[in-house]
């Protein structure tokens, strides 16, 4: 669906009648969106959606209901256009209850488009709405529909003829949700349309059948694949229940004849309760809705006889049980839920106590056994009467009543709870953190300045441990330590896995610089630890990628992953998990993966759990393997304990190439094979499984030739466009590159995207008539290969020397001079060889330079006769640029792992 032109959006303000101020705010909207960047505050995951409607990307700041929603609008075939944080409202509104006015400024969530018109809306959780409308009363109201309102703001936008509308995520069809991100690959133009024969076959098949689940379909004899299937679903040829049953489980998911069968089975499925059940029917129990008089009001805490109700806009009414009873049967009270028939609670009762109910039950059978008296079998006999009475089950009637017996009336008095909770509140939670015994002493003296006894120590401490939460954790010791006492996230949402339905669903990609000390293939020189980058698959625990360098975390780094996974997979995740480090939040990346089709979701910044699936394997990585070698540094760990004669770079004898090898043998070759427990079966076994599950989705192969190289290389910077020049070029880094395509006067003095290679500091690539042209930097051509790191870094030294700019032919001359004769000593000599073994490494697994460089470089460090290089050992993962066959299989192992 293509966007609105300037014409189709006059057209439509035209026929709205929409006012000239209301037509300039949605204009500018439309062209500034978004208005203010999104932040991680409390917790919540940013998500940037590549959003293939709009073309861009849509920035969410929450998870389960912004993200949501976006995928709603992504997908609603209504929805025209959509746009996140589109503007900032300054607003005026009054307070009813003191006549003040209240100046706002308020962000909407989106501005959508539709047909009949145009949408603010704002998206809130349901709980922090009911918040919202104590505190602001005057703002957010909830009607008796249950939805949320703010008339005031409604009445100012509806003058500008915009609509304005307040959504909880209630409101979020959650399956629907989750079904549309399953079938987003189909319903991609890419993706291949469905045989003909197959859809007669599937068709016939449902007509003879009726309904069928997914994992029926796909098996014997009928033999349907995965892809055929959601294909079917994405085209509306096949029904299916999205907003009830997830795709994601093909077992519990089915496919219709038509939609009228549908609705039968799915109300078939519904609990089936009496005819007018509501009129007779009234259990006081906590979660029960009513009407009393239009007023929706939801049962919230029982007790014996007083029951507690929260009215609509979140205030509290104590009712008496005898008042309840008496409104339900004069009719004063409607109910909205009507009790159903619950189920044995067997959960709240020990194995002990259930033992000794059949113990009862079997005495009570057997009326010869004399060991229990007369009294205790009639009082057991009653409670079984009462409970079959009432319609409860008659064994548990049995069940012993051990945990309701003693005085359970309080020891203290209200004046004595009321000063411990005023300690607990003025003293304990505050930023002193002050101790029990400290507390307990001021205690004291508050007790005796009143007259009364204070409480125990002890019972001091029981206290403040019964009231103590995670809030309490945050104003004492900080959100750091509060967030290591948190509870654990067990799931994402009621109906959200935590590490997705499928493959490729989630990537993690982090860093972490190993723990051991490599040396130069060259010269056997200590040259520091090294830096490794994997990309984890969430789903399947498998790794699917790594990247191993002496240089620190960089937008290099993740686009060598990005290479790596595709060089290994022909393909790229939907999702990619990382943390809020500055190497993934360059504007390259994120334009990247927007381009691919590709989501960028950030953890939450110090919350590490979120990405524990990553952080997991790298532990491994360093104890099943890392920690196992031969100039390994977890020694360092405790400095004092460690002799200078054990030093870890005394040990050293690994290269960055060997260490490579047997990373890729350990994670590939071993790590994948193995059965993981959280699994049980190896991360490749339910890799299988899950593409024949969910759908090989060929359409999101990637090709590894030049043109994803390209992609995956840095735009120049100031917005990656350059001016070409017919005499000089073009103009990247202070440096001129040329090509005999610039000669053309049609070509010159236009402005052309241009991206560098960082493996190659004499390469650039500019697209020309719809294509890249390579053009090269005349100073640098017989310089070698040069990395962006050591052009860098001889360009400052170069510039320490001479104290002038290279910014014109003589200076780039003398620059190109001084590469030739200069040699690097101590630190600088150190980083140029590292940068030698990274070159080495990745020349041969051709994953570096785009266009390699035959040319040796002979300026910065002299030839070795006793290097080893084990180019053999990883030739065998070279990358083909020709046609690549759809099959995911790991490339064959270099050397085998048991030589590490």
């Amino acid at each position: 669906m293509l966007m609105l032109d300037k014409t189709q959006l006059v057209d439509m303000f035209d026929r709205l009648g929409t006012p000239r101020q209301g037509r300039e705010l949605i204009m500018k909207a439309r062209s500034h969106a978004p208005v203010r960047d999104v932040k991680s505050r409390g917790g919540n995951v940013i998500t940037l959606m590549a959003s293939q409607k709009m073309g861009c990307e849509i920035r969410t700041e929450s998870r389960h209901i912004e993200f949501a929603a976006a995928v709603e609008r992504e997908y609603d075939a209504q929805v025209l256009e959509y746009y996140a944080q589109p503007t900032e409202l300054k607003l005026d509104l009054i307070d009813p209850a003191t006549g003040e006015i209240r100046r706002i400024t308020h962000f909407p969530d989106f501005l959508v488009i539709r047909q009949d018109g145009f949408t603010l809306e704002e998206w809130k959780s349901e709980s922090k709405l009911e918040r919202l409308a104590e505190k602001y009363p005057y703002r957010f109201k909830k009607g008796s529909d249950g939805r949320w309102y703010s008339p005031q703001i409604e009445k100012q936008l509806a003058e500008l003829g915009i609509g304005y509308r307040i959504f909880s995520d209630l409101d979020l069809p959650r399956r629907r949700v989750d079904n549309l991100l399953h079938l987003a690959d189909y319903f991609h133009p890419a993706a291949p349309p469905c045989e003909q024969e197959e859809l007669v076959r599937l068709n016939a098949v449902l007509a003879q059948q009726g309904c069928l689940h997914i994992a029926e379909l796909m098996a014997q004899p009928f033999k349907f694949s995965a892809d055929t299937l959601l294909k079917a679903i994405a085209d509306n040829v096949a029904v299916a229940d999205l907003d009830h049953e997830l795709l994601s489980e093909p077992r519990r998911s089915r496919l219709y004849r038509d939609t009228t069968l549908r609705d039968f089975v799915r109300a078939e499925q519904q609990a089936n309760v009496a005819i007018a059940q509501e009129r007779f029917v009234f259990e006081i129990a906590e979660g029960v809705r009513f009407l009393y008089e239009t007023q929706q009001m939801v049962i919230s805490l029982v007790g014996e006889k007083d029951v507690v109700c929260r009215k609509a806009d979140g205030a509290t009414l104590s009712l008496t049980r005898t008042w309840l009873t008496h409104a339900f049967e004069s009719g004063q009270i409607i109910m909205q839920n009507p009790a159903t028939h619950a189920g044995l609670d067997l959960v709240r009762h020990s194995q002990e106590a259930l033992n000794s109910a059949l113990h009862r039950q079997a005495i009570l059978n057997d009326a010869e056994q004399k060991h229990v008296s007369e009294r205790t079998m009639r009082r057991w006999l009653a409670r079984q009467r009462a409970a079959t009475a009432n319609g409860a089950n008659d064994v548990l009637a049995l069940v012993p009543r051990t945990t309701a017996r003693g005085n359970r009336s309080e020891r203290l008095s209200a004046e004595q709870v009321d000063m411990m909770h005023k300690i607990y509140e003025t003293k304990w939670r505050t930023t002193e953190a002050k101790n029990y015994k400290n507390c307990h002493r001021e205690l004291q003296v508050a007790c005796d300045a009143i007259g009364i006894q204070a409480p125990s120590y002890p019972t001091l401490i029981n206290y403040i441990k019964t009231l103590q939460s995670e809030s309490d954790v945050r104003t004492r010791h900080g959100k750091r330590m509060a967030y290591q006492n948190s509870e654990w996230t067990n799931f994402l949402h009621y109906d959200t896995p935590m590490h997705g339905s499928r493959p490729f669903q989630y990537i993690h990609v982090d860093h972490t610089q190993l723990d051991i000390e490599l040396i130069s293939s060259r010269s056997d020189k200590p040259l520091g630890r090294p830096w490794l980058s994997l990309a984890v698959d969430s789903f399947t625990r498998r790794i699917v990628a790594l990247y191993l360098t002496y240089d620190p975390p960089s937008y290099r780094s993740v686009m060598m992953v990005m290479r790596d996974l595709v060089n290994r997979h022909e393909r790229l995740p939907e999702f990619v998990v990382v943390d809020n480090g500055r190497d993934f939040m360059s504007e390259a990346f994120e334009s990247f993966l927007q381009v691919m089709g590709v989501h960028l979701r950030f953890r939450p910044a110090g919350q590490p759990r979120h990405g524990a699936v990553l952080e997991r394997m790298f532990g491994r990585a360093h104890s099943e393997y890392v920690h196992n070698l031969a100039g390994n540094t977890k020694g360092t760990k405790n400095v004092r304990s460690l002799s200078g004669s054990h030093l870890p770079e005394k040990f050293a004898e690994w290269t960055l190439e060997s260490m490579y090898c047997g990373l890729q043998a350990w994670a590939f070759d071993y790590y994948n094979q193995q059965r993981h427990p959280a699994l049980d079966c190896s991360p490749i076994e339910l890799h299988a499984k899950g593409i024949r599950d969910s759908g090989a989705r060929p359409q999101r192969q990637i090709l590894f030739n030049q043109d994803f190289l390209i992609a995956t290389c840095p735009s120049a910077d100031r917005g990656g466009v350059r001016k070409v020049h017919r005499q000089h070029g073009i103009k990247v880094n202070d440096m001129f590159y040329w090509n005999a395509e610039f000669r053309d006067h049609r070509v010159s003095g236009q402005n052309l995207q241009v991206r560098y290679d960082p493996w190659d500091a004499s390469s650039a690539y500019v697209r020309l008539k719809n294509q890249w042209v390579h053009a090269r930097c005349r100073a640098m051509v017989q310089l070698g290969q040069l990395t962006e790191t050591e052009r860098k870094a001889l360009t400052e030294e170069y510039r320490k020397h001479s104290k002038e700019h290279h910014d014109d032919e003589k200076a780039m001359q003398r620059l190109r001079e001084f590469m030739q004769v200069f040699k690097p000593e101590g630190a600088m000599q150190i980083a140029m060889e590292r940068q030698q073994e990274n070159k080495s490494l990745y020349n041969q697994l051709k994953l570096s330079s785009i266009n390699p460089v035959t040319q040796p470089m002979k300026t910065f460090l002299e030839d070795d006769t006793s290097a080893h290089v084990i180019a053999s050992d990883i030739s065998t993962i070279e990358p083909s640029f020709t046609a690549i066959s759809s099959a995911t299989t790991e490339p064959e192992p270099l050397p085998k792992f048991e030589e590490f």
